[in-house]
């Protein structure tokens, strides 16, 4: 949905829809990312779901996968955070300028744990890129007391649409500023073929849980 004057608009939960509206910064948005002010309601209430996911099950209940629904407020944070993410890093690192890599996702499936003192959440998210309409898995991690927000991973799996083509044009680096990055710092990955066709070119993968 556009967006006057580039501005987020405001769900009825309050949450910030800034999914892809990207500003490149000095380094992407993706590590121990605090909570917003306007996150902090679907926050409480997932907490308060949590709390009783928890309440019947014996002993830590630790590493136990609960599904969390699409429709939760939740689910939208932590969706359009790992969207997001991407795009700076896909930004600052492949594409100067191109700020909205990943467009209108769509929330599929979520699932949660809870691992020491985070939550690792998995989704399935559906977005547009480059041509075609991509099926995405993501893994967001979320420490339990402040909400920290961490992208590990945010994956093309498959294609829902798209056009049988090499979807990934190639660009002059002087007219966009194309360069190939170092995953070792940067966690842009180069992605495998489907069908025999590059889809997009990259995924993100946190670099600190990459073995060189």
């Amino acid at each position: 949905m556009p967006r006057p004057n580039g501005k987020p608009t405001r769900s009825k939960y309050g949450l910030c829809d800034d999914s892809y509206i990207c500003i490149l910064s000095t380094e992407p948005q993706v590590d121990d990312v605090p909570l917003k002010e306007c996150e902090s309601r679907s926050w409480r209430e997932f907490k308060e779901l949590d709390e009783g996911n928890f309440s019947d099950i014996p002993g830590t209940g630790l590493t136990l996968n609960f599904p969390l629904s699409t429709k939760h407020p939740f689910v939208e944070v932590i969706g359009n955070f790992a969207v997001n993410g991407f795009n700076e890093a896909f930004e600052k690192y492949v594409e100067r300028g191109n700020h909205s890599r990943l467009s209108s996702p769509t929330f599929r499936k979520c699932t949660y744990s809870k691992s020491g003192d985070f939550y690792e959440f998995q989704m399935t998210i559906w977005c547009d890129e480059d041509g075609f309409r991509g099926i995405y898995e993501a893994v967001v991690a979320c420490t339990i007391d402040e909400c920290e927000k961490s992208l590990w991973s945010l994956v093309l799996t498959g294609v829902k649409q798209g056009k049988v083509r090499r979807a990934s044009k190639s660009k002059r680096s002087e007219d966009v500023g194309l360069w190939l990055p170092d995953i070792q710092f940067t966690g842009m990955c180069r992605r495998q073929t489907f069908y025999g066709i590059i889809y997009g070119g990259y995924d993100y993968r946190d670099p600190n849980f990459i073995n060189f």
